[in-house]
């Protein structure tokens, strides 16, 4: 796994034919480091929840809702407030016949709950999007659609 890893840590790069490379010196610029991309890719690793942790703490996080109920709100996502401090959502609600795509900012502030949705593509009756705040938690929601059959994929990118 990437994380706590320098980039001394990569093993260094022999032949710098027919590769990209990250070139990097030491504090003292006395020599030089270098290791291929591809070694730095093949040393992230996604864990089994989809979710990618950085080092500060922030995280990407993608998973899927396989069944919206008609006629009901549908809590899309839970943000506990005292890891997070602002979500950047890609949200895309589909059925067989119809969908929506659409990309949303969530934050809060002095406990009041803020968001904005833009970039919408597709049946925007699809996507009825809320907010709701209790305690050092807030809730992403979507309302009520009579629509039947869909489901939702989400990716969220939390900020601390």
């Amino acid at each position: 796994m990437a994380v706590g890893k320098k980039f001394p840590d990569f093993p260094l790069a022999g032949s710098v034919t027919g590769q990209e490379f990250l070139v990097g010196y030491n504090a003292d610029a006395t020599s030089e480091m270098r290791t291929s991309i591809q070694t730095i890719i093949d040393a992230v690793e996604v864990s089994a929840k989809d979710e990618i942790v950085f080092e500060n703490g922030s995280q990407i996080t993608s998973k899927t809702i396989s069944y919206i109920a008609p006629n009901t709100d549908t809590t899309l996502d839970t943000v506990d407030l005292s890891k997070y401090s602002s979500v950047k959502y890609i949200i895309d609600i589909r059925s067989d016949t119809t969908f929506c795509t659409a990309e949303t900012l969530v934050t809060s502030f002095s406990g009041n709950s803020y968001m904005t949705t833009y970039g919408i593509l597709g049946n925007e009756d699809l996507l009825n999007l809320m907010t709701t705040i209790s305690g050092a938690t807030i809730s992403l929601k979507n309302g009520q659609t009579s629509l039947s059959g869909l489901s939702a994929n989400i990716t969220g990118t939390y900020l601390r």
